[in-house]
C-alpha cells in the first residue's frame, strides 16, 4: 500500500496569514470609519436642510397661529413631523388653545422625537443615520419637544410673536468619534454652521445626554423672550455661540 503523508499548514504559515489579515484589517476598518462619518455628517447638513425647508412650509402655511395675527409660528420637530400640534382638539396640550392648529407631516416621520422624555434626553430628539436632531424656539421657556403636554411646549401667545421670526435646529453625532464628529446647525437664515464639537478632545455635543439644551449654560434665560441667551443676537457664520464653539459655514 502506499503511504501517502498528509500536509497542512504549519504554524508558522497560519501566522503568516493571521498577519496579513490584521493588517488589512487596520487599514480598511479606520478608512471605512472615516467614510462612514463622513457620509453621516453630509447626511446630516441635507436632513438641516430638509428641516429649514419644512420651516418655512409650515410658518408660511400658518400651521400654528397662537397669538391669531394672521402670521404662523415656526414648529418643533414633532410639528414638523406630524407627531402633534400645541393646540388643544388636535393631539396638543388639552385647555389652553388659542388659535386653529392641525396635525399635518412636513418631514419625515422618521425625524420624530419618540425618545423617552427625561432630564438625560436633552428634551427629546429626532435620531437618522448616527446623528440627532433637535428644534428649539425662543420663549420664556426655550420650547422643544420636552412634552407636549406641559407648559413647557404648551401655546403662548408671548411667546408667539418671537415664534414667528426665529428657530434653531441643531444635529450632533450620537456617539462622537464613531457615528460622526462635527455638530451642525441652521436658522431661518437658511445658512448651515458647523463647529468642530470638541473640547480638548471631548465632545461638546454628545448623545441624548449631552444635547445643545442639557447645558446650563446653553439654556439660561433672561429677562426678555425676544432675546434670551439660547437666541440672542443672529446666529451666523463665525459667530462663537453660547456653547463657546465658534461656528462657521458648513460648506453647503
Amino acid at each position: 500500500m502506499l503511504n501517502k503523508k498528509k500536509k497542512g499548514f504549519t504554524l508558522i504559515e497560519l501566522m503568516i496569514v493571521v498577519a496579513i489579515i490584521a493588517i488589512i484589517a487596520a487599514i480598511a476598518i479606520p478608512a471605512f470609519l472615516r467614510a462612514r462619518i463622513t457620509a453621516n455628517e453630509g447626511g446630516a447638513i441635507a436632513t438641516l436642510k430638509s428641516i429649514f425647508t419644512s420651516e418655512g412650509l409650515f410658518q408660511s402655511g400658518n400651521i400654528l397661529d397662537q397669538n391669531l395675527n394672521g402670521s404662523g409660528e415656526y414648529g418643533t420637530l414633532g410639528e414638523l413631523t406630524g407627531s402633534y400640534t400645541r393646540l388643544a382638539g388636535a393631539g396638543g396640550a388639552a385647555g389652553v388653545a388659542t388659535g386653529p392648529g392641525q396635525v399635518q407631516a412636513f418631514i419625515t416621520a422618521s425625524l420624530q422625537p419618540n425618545q423617552p422624555v427625561t432630564a438625560a434626553t436633552a428634551g427629546g430628539a429626532g435620531s437618522k443615520s448616527g446623528y440627532l436632531y433637535q428644534v428649539t424656539l425662543p420663549g420664556a421657556v426655550i420650547v422643544t419637544d420636552t412634552d407636549n403636554t406641559t407648559a413647557s411646549v404648551a401655546p403662548n401667545n408671548g411667546d408667539a410673536i418671537f415664534q414667528e421670526s426665529r428657530f434653531r435646529a441643531y444635529a450632533w453625532p450620537n456617539v462622537f468619534n464613531n457615528t460622526g464628529i462635527r455638530c451642525f446647525a441652521v436658522n431661518e437664515t437658511g445658512e448651515v454652521l458647523t463647529a468642530s464639537n470638541a473640547n480638548a478632545g471631548v465632545a461638546v455635543y454628545q448623545g441624548l445626554a449631552a444635547g445643545p439644551l442639557s447645558s446650563a449654560a446653553t439654556s439660561t434665560v433672561a429677562p426678555a423672550p425676544a432675546d434670551n441667551t439660547f437666541f440672542a443676537g443672529l446666529f451666523k457664520s463665525g459667530d462663537a455661540g453660547v456653547d463657546l464653539q465658534v461656528w462657521v459655514a458648513a460648506g453647503n
